[in-house]
Order: C-alpha cells, then structure tokens, then sequence
C-alpha cells in the first residue's frame, strides 16, 4: 500500500472509521456496567479495550510512514485529520475504560444509582451515541452540512450535565441518595461530556484536522 499513497490513505480513514466504531461499542458496553454488571460484558470491553490499542499502534504507525512519502496537498491534510481522529478515539477508549473501572468500583462497595440518575445517565448516553452516528457519517462523506447538527447536540449535552449534576445535588440535599455516590455519578456525567467534545472533534476534522469549530 505504501507504493500507492493516495489508497493508502484511503485505507487508514476506512480503518480509523472501524476503531471509532469500537471506541463507541465499548462506551456503551462499560456505561451498561454501572447500571447492571455483568461479567460476560466486562469480557467484551477488555476485547475492546485491546482492539483500540491495537489499532492506535498499527494505524498510527502506518500513518506517519505514509506521511514520509510524497503526497498530495490533499492527502498530506487527510493523514493529520487520521491522526487527530485516533487520538479523539483513544481518548473515548479511556473514558469507556474508565466507566469499566466505576462499575467494578461500585460492585466491590455495593453501590448502585438511584432509578432517577440512571434515567439521567441513560438519556445522555443515548445523545452522546447519536452524536457519534453524525459524526461517523460526517467524518466519512466529508458531509459539511451535517456538523451544525452535531453540534446543537454537543450544546444539548453540555445542558444535560449541568442539569444532572444540579438534580444529584438536589437528591443529595433530600436525602434521597448518599455521598458515597456522587464522585462515580460526577465522573460518569463529566466523562460523558468529554466524549461528546471527541465526537465533535472528530467531526470538525473535515473542516479543520485539529477538530476545532473554527475554520
């Protein structure tokens, strides 16, 4: 492949595309175990967990020796928008990795959401994981004209975790739920927002390889 850049380059986008496909499948899986956990998905998120890492190694690697050959204006941005877009990945991979963490954490101390937080966590997540549809497509058709969406989602989100960490305090207040609680329900909520903030990193990449809104 690398005796023909311009499909190398093609390759990596279709290879960057799957390791965001499993970034998001491990968020979702690991957001499950704080709710309800189960051995068997915590199997499937560790798979997912090295999936990620082999793909951060072996594109990133491929990337910058595609980079080394003479390439096209346009391939040469196509290369840094790939690596932008593994690194907003791996990150997503973390915070998937981190939630993994919270529900063993909250297992091992008998701690569990209240039905009101994980209504909250669960709408969230549903948003955050849309986002990632618009983002997929956006990202893989250049699609300008989707990234307005994507972002009065990450504006929805961003509402969402003010408006959940003010309904927790509340509850805190009432006597409704413990504070033993609050530090994993802060971390899923702020998690949650970051990854939206990759999403549209990622999206954005079209525009600008560094994901910013700003052209």
């Amino acid at each position: 492949l690398l005796n023909s850049p311009t499909l190398a380059v093609s390759e990596s986008r279709n290879y960057t595309v799957k390791m965001g496909q499993t970034a998001i499948e491990a968020l979702a899986k690991s957001i499950s175990l704080v709710e309800k956990f189960d051995e068997k998905v915590v199997d499937e998120i560790i798979e997912k967990e090295k999936e990620l890492d082999d793909y951060e190694d072996k594109l990133g690697t491929f990337l910058v020796k595609i980079s080394g050959h003479d390439l096209t204006e346009a391939d040469s941005n196509t290369v840094a928008t790939l690596l932008h877009a593994i690194g907003d990945f791996e990150r997503i991979g973390d915070h998937a990795e981190n939630f993994h963490e919270i529900g063993v954490e909250m297992l091992n101390k008998n701690i569990t959401f209240t039905d009101q937080a994980r209504t909250g966590i669960n709408n969230m997540r549903d948003t955050v994981i849309s986002m990632f549809g618009i983002s997929k497509h956006a990202f893989e058709n250049s699609q300008k004209d989707e990234l307005s969406g994507l972002t009065e989602l990450e504006q929805n989100v961003d509402n969402m975790k003010r408006e959940l960490i003010a309904d927790h305090f509340n509850r805190l207040a009432e006597g409704n739920c413990s504070v033993e609680v609050s530090p994993y329900y802060s971390s899923v909520v702020v998690g949650l927002e970051r990854v939206a903030d990759h999403l549209v990193n990622v999206g954005y990449s079209i525009v600008n390889p560094t994901g910013s809104q700003k052209n």
